[in-house]
């Protein structure tokens, strides 16, 4: 969390954690100094073949991925877009430099970490909260362009 805090730009306030960690309502949330929120979700996927008897997976290492530039999360007078704030989550994640992690893709509601042994994890966007809305409001399950 706090790679995200420390190189979102001036778009991101604050970076916490949301919800009880072993719930699957769980994550982290980025409040943005539009007043707005973008609430994250990690999901894990098991690597090829499954984990067998609840063992651990084997973990592969490979090459470090490239790093690639952290210009951090710009404001536009639309606000904060929500696919900029994804790209900055997929760069942190790239530049954190681990050797288990093969690709990371960024997609429209989410970014797709694949590991070297098969497994992937998702981190996806669970919901939006615009300006002067509580994060318990209606907009449950929205998504909104930009916040």
């Amino acid at each position: 969390m706090e790679w995200l805090s420390n190189t979102g730009g001036e778009a991101v306030k604050d970076v916490s954690v949301f919800g009880v960690p072993s719930l699957p309502e769980a994550g982290v949330r980025l409040d943005l100094v539009t007043g707005g929120s973008v609430l994250l979700r990690t999901i894990g996927g098991a690597p090829r073949g499954g984990n067998k008897d609840s063992e651990a997976a084997e973990v592969q290492r490979g090459a470090l991925l490239e790093p690639v530039p952290l210009a951090g999360v710009p404001v536009g007078g639309g606000g904060v877009r929500v696919a900029d704030v994804l790209a900055h989550v997929g760069a942190v994640i790239v530049n954190a430099g681990s050797d288990e992690v093969e690709r990371v893709e960024v997609k429209e509601r989410s970014v797709i970490v694949t590991f070297y042994n098969g497994a992937q994890a998702y981190v996806k966007v669970f919901k939006t909260v615009p300006a002067g809305r509580d994060v318990a409001s209606a907009t449950e399950w929205q998504v909104l362009e930009a916040v």
